[in-house]
């Protein structure tokens, strides 16, 4: 379901990260929600999405990337959210 080009690393117990590189927002949102459809029977999953930009640091995308993440969370799992 990804690209060569795409990179998935875990972030943390049961958190991972993805690189998607050349997607914009939406993009990774579709990549997302079909890899959400693909859970097994009972398993949910939630992803925050954060776009990289040149003027911030790697670690700053990661802290809107988790803020995210954890407004999917707060909004009842199993969603993607900016």
């Amino acid at each position: 379901m990804l690209r060569e080009v795409d990179v998935v690393s875990r972030w943390g117990g049961e958190e991972f990260a993805f690189a998607l590189p050349g997607c914009t927002p939406a993009d990774a949102r579709e990549v997302l929600d079909r890899l959400r459809g693909r859970m097994p029977d009972g398993l949910t999953c939630s992803f925050g999405v954060a776009a990289w930009v040149p003027e911030e640091s790697p670690a700053e995308t990661m802290v809107r990337a988790d803020r995210a993440l954890y407004r999917a969370k707060a909004a009842g799992r199993d969603r993607v959210c900016e």
